[in-house]
């Protein structure tokens, strides 16, 4: 499975490498927005009411200054995972990360589950893809600004 990825990985520029992980993400979460909705339907409360404020400030705090933030703390993050609690399997870091940063978006658990995916894919972006031209923070940040976007857009719907 990890020879395919590559092999895969290996014939994509990084612009067709974002917009392939931006389309994983979004096909993955979005069945998992429907347990979302089931679950504010039948009384849960995700406890965020970010969607209430300006579709300008939405766009700019989930689309531009949160991925920017996000992404550097993914970046130290794992930095910290290596250097002080020495873990340095490329697999533990990944899901590890992920996980960390999924709960970052704790608004209940079924929330935490659904962005799970996209995580993992933002996270795999900056520590297992091998970028052609662009830094890996670069092609990490694209995929989270971009899946941002359209996740908001999609919400707007």
């Amino acid at each position: 499975m990890k020879n395919s990825i590559r092999s895969i990985e290996s014939k994509l520029n990084d612009v067709q490498y974002i917009l392939l992980a931006v389309m994983t993400s979004i096909l993955i979460e979005i069945p998992l927005q429907g347990l979302i909705h089931l679950y504010e339907k039948y009384g849960g409360d995700l406890g965020s009411n970010y969607m209430e404020h300006s579709i300008t400030f939405v766009f700019i705090s989930g689309c531009i200054i949160g991925p920017i933030i996000e992404s550097f703390f993914i970046i130290f993050l794992i930095w910290i995972l290596k250097t002080k609690l020495h873990i340095k399997k490329k697999s533990h870091l990944l899901l590890i990360t992920s996980a960390i940063f999924a709960l970052l978006h704790y608004y209940s658990i079924i929330y935490i589950i659904s962005v799970f995916p996209g995580c993992f894919i933002i996270v795999y972006s900056y520590l297992c893809y091998a970028p052609k031209k662009l830094s890996s923070f670069t092609v990490m940040l694209l995929v989270h600004i971009i899946g941002n976007s359209i996740e908001i857009m999609l919400s707007l719907l």
